[in-house]
């Protein structure tokens, strides 16, 4: 099954009330997540070797918190591939795989919050990954050059607190 046609069997309603119920702190974004899903409701669907995978896993930083961790996988491969910048139209083609364990609305919920990890359009995701590449081939080049300042020591990263630093 596509993730396009698990979608389809499920109402907006249904997706963001269980949403909130995973993510409690999410509710002050109901509006957001509903109106990604009528966006994304518009969209076409593109083909995609990729599988929406969904499992509970133990946090590598805090063995007391369990998530529902979302993925791609490809066939015949063993690693997972993150997911969150895809263009929307790739999620609606991709196959649905395996989630034991999480109920088809649940892993629905799931989804969409990956989905709009970085942005309620699908605009704002490509931006933000475009954005994210960028900076990338940018630090590759600087690197290329001898300049390591775009590096950050992994001592700084520990004690990141994900806001961005300010100007000094």
């Amino acid at each position: 099954m596509k993730f396009a046609e698990l979608l389809a069997e499920h109402t907006d309603e249904e997706i963001v009330d269980m949403l909130v119920a995973e993510y409690p702190e999410e509710e002050s974004s109901v509006q957001g997540y509903f109106d990604a899903l009528a966006e994304i409701r518009t969209l076409d669907a593109k083909e995609s070797d990729l599988t929406i995978i969904a499992y509970w896993t133990v946090d590598d930083f805090d063995d007391t918190l369990e998530y529902v961790h979302v993925a791609g996988e490809k066939e015949d491969e063993d690693i997972g591939y993150a997911i969150e910048f895809t263009d929307w139209c790739e999620w609606l083609g991709m196959e649905v795989g395996a989630h034991d364990k999480i109920e088809d609305i649940s892993f629905l919920a799931h989804c969409l919050w990956e989905m709009t990890f970085t942005g309620y359009t699908n605009k704002e995701v490509l931006d933000q990954f475009a954005s994210i590449m960028s900076d990338a081939k940018e630090c590759e080049e600087r690197l290329e050059a001898g300049d390591e300042s775009c590096l950050v020591p992994w001592e700084e990263m520990e004690e990141w607190d994900g806001n961005e630093p300010e100007d000094e």
